[in-house]
């Protein structure tokens, strides 16, 4: 404190003015306390402020951490439920496919199958025609007989 020097030497240099400087020197005690006591005050104040600060950013930090974990909850939920849902149109599209498959066979048989009797049908009208021409003809050579 290089201010005070000057002051305190000429309390002590001038003893008339011993009263002035007793008073100067109490009044200074008196503005030194108060700032000390200004100094702590602010200091508490700033560690209070610190401290709910600090009570904040925890309490920030912890609610994103909780909404994170839920997010991941719900991104792993939805993509179980994904999974799932993919599996089951899976499921879906294999049986859709398998009596796509089926239908097609059982198709294919009876297009086969009629195929078979179209021309079992159409050897039996060739055969009956063959035979109605034969009766036919037979016919005309007995009527002609006669």
């Amino acid at each position: 404190m290089p201010f005070l020097l000057p002051r305190v030497i000429k309390i002590v240099i001038n003893p008339t003015l011993k009263a002035l400087g007793t008073a100067e020197l109490t009044e200074l005690r008196t503005q030194i306390i108060n700032e000390i006591q200004n100094r702590i005050n602010a200091d508490n104040n700033l560690q209070n402020q610190i401290t709910l600060v600090s009570g904040s950013l925890v309490t920030e930090i912890q609610d994103r951490i909780n909404t994170d974990n839920n997010l991941q909850n719900q991104i792993t939920l939805v993509s179980g439920s994904l999974t799932t849902e993919i599996q089951n149109r899976t499921n879906v599209d294999n049986n859709l496919q398998n009596q796509i498959t089926l239908v097609s066979g059982s198709l294919t048989t009876e297009i086969q199958n009629r195929i078979s009797e179209d021309n079992n049908l159409q050897n039996q009208i060739t055969l009956v025609s063959g035979s109605l021409v034969t009766e036919i003809q037979d016919r005309i050579n007995t009527d002609n007989n006669l």
